[in-house]
Formats: structure tokens, sequence, C-alpha cells
């Protein structure tokens, strides 16, 4: 009973704008692991392809049903520029790997979905109510997780109207920041951009990209990047749930639990980013001994000074490194990159 299939439908456009709140309803009668064929079973075409695939990469399962259709589907069968935005699209599916599984974990122990209706993280604002007619604001968003809002694109346009809640949202590919309880319409989706927003205060971790060595797929998680979005209000955190990916031995307390804090309230001018590496479980086979972390802060002003602690009077100074490329190649330090609304 792991996953519920949609079945043998035919994909399209608007095959896509019925399989979000079908999806999305799954998951609030506690059914995580609801999908369908990207591009459907039958009929289909690039476009729907590489629109069906985005959304679903912030879902925790998706699939491909080749050899019933009169052309092959898979991510490349239809060449570039297609194949360059599939290929983009799976790779950030990899990279959210411990974002997206510690939700399934979390669904595992609670039932509560991945893919959540916006009226589920957000039952107070009225605007998320209404799932039909012209006061239906919602019906095709949906949050992956509590960070990420995302609002598929189901028609061949070049704009997009998008509703987002209370807060501050900050465009995941722009780093864009935009207010709360607004419709923002005229949204950029010219060459198969989506939708994505991230809530204030939300804390991403992301393991490097996949690759391929001798045939066989290379899953590294060192260097642990971590994307924060502090909150102006409160300090926010997010536990990370790992374990060997493969077994059940997280039932025998094989795992592994990582607890990160970001709090720019406390100390004014001051943002503190907090790692518990060892919170809770026993570890389990593969784990990495050490690990790397590269942390991108999203802040409209460069700091001052960033230091480090591994004790509270214990505080060591990094270096500042003029550009992204040179703190690539360095072993520690920082830089401060006024793109994407300011990244530290």
């Amino acid at each position: 009973y792991t996953v519920m299939w949609t079945g043998d439908n035919s994909g399209s456009l608007d095959w896509i704008r019925w399989h979000i709140p079908t999806v999305t309803g799954s998951g609030l009668s506690a059914q995580n692991g609801a999908t369908g064929d990207v591009e459907g079973i039958y009929g289909g075409d690039e476009i729907t392809y590489v629109r069906d695939l985005q959304w679903k990469c912030f879902t925790p399962f998706m699939m491909i049903i080749d050899n019933w259709s009169d052309h092959e589907k898979k991510p490349f069968s239809y060449g570039d520029p297609y194949t360059t935005h599939n290929r983009a699209a799976l790779k950030l599916k990899s990279r959210l790997m411990p974002y997206l599984y510690t939700y399934a974990w979390e669904s595992h122990m609670t039932g509560v979905p991945v893919q959540r209706a916006l009226v589920f993280e957000f039952p107070e604002d009225p605007n998320t109510w209404t799932e039909v007619g012209p006061d239906a604001k919602t019906t095709h968003q949906f949050m992956s997780g509590e960070s990420f809002l995302v609002a598929p694109v189901f028609e061949d346009t070049d704009t997009w109207s998008v509703y987002l809640p209370d807060g501050a949202w900050t465009d995941f590919a722009s780093g864009g920041v935009y207010d709360g309880g607004q419709t923002i319409t005229g949204y950029d989706v010219s060459d198969f951009k989506l939708p994505v927003l991230v809530k204030e205060g939300s804390i991403i971790p992301m393991y490097p990209e996949a690759y391929y060595e001798n045939r066989v797929q290379r899953r590294p998680r060192d260097p642990l990047q971590v994307d924060v979005y502090p909150q102006s209000t409160e300090a926010t955190e997010f536990t990370l749930f790992e374990d060997d990916g493969l077994t059940y031995q997280f039932r025998e307390n094989q795992f592994n639990k990582t607890r990160f804090t970001s709090d720019a309230v406390t100390e004014p001018g001051t943002i503190r980013l907090t790692v518990d590496g060892g919170m809770e479980g026993d570890g389990y086979e593969g784990m990495p001994q050490e690990r790397n972390y590269h942390f991108t802060v999203h802040s409209d002003r460069k700091p001052t000074t960033v230091t480090w602690a591994s004790a509270p009077d214990a505080m060591n100074p990094l270096r500042e490194i003029a550009d992204t490329d040179g703190l690539q190649e360095s072993v520690e330090g920082w830089s401060y990159d006024p793109e994407m609304g300011g990244v530290i």
C-alpha cells in the first residue's frame, strides 16, 4: 500500500491540472504516496513532459511508464531544450532528497503527507478554503513540506498567477522577495520556469548533485548544503532525518537526526545558526563519520564578520573571500553575493 497510482491516463496540460488536486486531496486522507505517470501512460508531448516532471520533483514519488505510447517517454526522448530542463528537474530532486526524505519519515510516523494542501498549512487563511469557482485561489497549488509553495504550470503560457498566504516569500530561483496576503500576477514562467516560493524561516538541507561513475550512480552526502531563510520575528528550526535508505534498520534506532536552528531575533543585527549533529539515533551503515557544511544564508545585507564556534567561548573568525568561486576552492571562509536578493 505504499503508492496510490492514478491509472492509465492520457497525458496533456489539462491532465496535469486535474492531477494536482487529485494528489493533494489524497494527502488530506493520509495517503502520502499518490502519483501518476509522468506525461501519462498514453498521449502527451514535450511540453507536458517537462511541466509534469517539474512539479512531481517536489513530491515524494513519481514514475515513468514507457513503451505504452506511440513514442518513448524517457526524460531525454524529445531532445533539447527539453532534455536540459528535465535534467535540471531531476538533479534538483536528487539534491532535495534529505529534505523530502525527512518529511517522508514524518509521514510514516504521523500520517501528515509531504504534498500538502494550503488549507492544511494555512487553515486560518480563508483564501485557502474554497476548492472550485472564482474564489478558489489555491486548488492548483500545494506545499511541499513546510517550506516550498509550488504552483505548477498547466497551460502553454509565459505568465502565471500565484497566491501567497501571509508572511514573506522568497523566489527559489531568482531570490526575489514577495509579501504574502496577495495574488502575484504576471509571474514569468517563460522558458519553463516553475513558480516555487520559499516560506520565511525555512531551513532546507540539500545533498551535492548525484553523478555516475563507471555506470554506477553515486549519491554523496557530504558536503551538506543548508539553505537558510532567516525569519525576523522568531527563531526557526529543522530536524534532518537520515538512515541507510535501503533497509528497515531505522526500527532498531539505526538512524541519525541533525537539528539546525536559525535565530535572527535574540541578538539584533546577528544571524545565529546552530547545528546539533547527533541529536538522536545510533547512526546507520554508510553514515559519514564527519561532515562539511556549506551554508547559504539569504540576507539583503552583507555581514561585517562571520564566526564559528564549537563552544560558546571559542569563537573563530572566518576569512572573507572575494567571490563564490574562490570560496569553493577554500576549506573554510565566507563570501557575499549580492545576486539572488543577497546570499551569505
